[in-house]
């Protein structure tokens, strides 16, 4: 469902872009920077999907484990940011 959605979007991104193209006596960097702002919104989405796609393949390993019995492996939790920012104020650096 949810690249059903990616591709909706992309429709739209160029549906838009059709209509914002500016017209031949318009200056030549408005088309130059809808092509960029069209491009962008199209590999952000790539990337989301391709998260996405990322993020379903790690639950369902995790699936797998817990149904074969299995503890699933944690990863440590990331180090809390106040402890970072007193680190850097203090002018420790961790090591």
């Amino acid at each position: 469902m949810r690249g059903v959605g990616y591709l909706i979007s992309i429709i739209s991104v160029f549906l838009i872009g059709a209509v914002a193209w500016p017209r031949p006596d318009e200056p030549s960097w408005k088309a130059v920077a809808l092509l960029a702002g069209m491009a962008a919104s199209i590999i952000g989405m790539a990337f989301r999907w391709i998260a996405s796609r990322k993020q379903l393949g790690e639950l369902r390993g995790v699936e797998q484990q817990v149904q074969a019995g299995q503890r699933p492996a944690r990863t440590p939790p990331p180090a809390e940011p106040s402890a970072a920012i007193a680190s850097v104020a203090s002018g420790s650096s961790g090591a």
